[in-house]
């Protein structure tokens, strides 16, 4: 609707172009997702005398992300319940909370066990974030963070990984660094990205 637009028209009037998605009722066809952009008319004097307007029918493509949300969202439910018994399991051989283990090299399995669950859990919260940003709903949880913690974290998630190829993994962090302000998943699963590179690459 032309109440939708008129800020819009508003701003290019004032020299900027501007890009906008907006839901129009047809009528005829009913219910219609639309991109707009819009860009300023110069005169040669320098003023703007009027917009130039390219309108997009993307409803099609709102649904195929509709649908790509959905199908995400379900395979990442299915995904998570084994992983919490998988998880939640590991964790209580981990800790032998019903006695020791009758060989020591079993805690240390367990261990691993639980570590790339939680690995596998953060690449599955990641392409839920994938999704989120592409809807434009990812939010950041921002906070203190240790990145000498997220690093060694890490470290210790892909140890196995690069024993297995024969890499050693070198870190060298600041001793008095301070904590930083910023979403901790989010830096964990870039320092994650870049260490699992580094490791599949070398």
């Amino acid at each position: 609707s032309f109440r939708t637009m008129e800020p819009h028209i508003a701003t290019v009037l004032q020299g900027k172009a501007v890009d906008f998605n907006f839901t129009y009722e047809s009528p005829d066809e009913g219910k219609k997702d639309l991109s707009a952009q819009l860009v300023p008319r110069w005169e040669e004097s320098g003023a703007v005398s009027g917009f130039y307007a390219l309108v997009t029918d993307i409803t099609a493509l709102t649904e195929v992300e509709r649908m790509k949300s959905e199908f995400v969202a379900t395979v990442s439910h299915e995904l998570r319940t084994p992983l919490n018994a998988i998880l939640g399991f590991s964790e209580v051989m981990k800790n032998e909370l019903f006695g020791k283990h009758g060989v020591a090299a079993y805690k240390d399995y367990s261990s691993d066990i639980h570590s790339s669950g939680q690995h596998l859990l953060m690449l599955i919260n990641e392409i839920l974030d994938l999704s989120r940003i592409e809807a434009g709903r990812y939010e950041l949880r921002e906070e203190p963070v240790s990145l000498a913690h997220v690093v060694e974290d890490c470290l210790h998630l892909l140890s196995l990984r690069a024993e297995q190829r024969e890499i050693t993994i070198t870190r060298a962090i600041e001793s008095q660094l301070p904590r930083i302000w910023g979403d901790e998943r989010a830096l964990r699963q870039i320092t994650l990205n870049l260490l699992t590179n580094a490791i599949k690459f070398t």
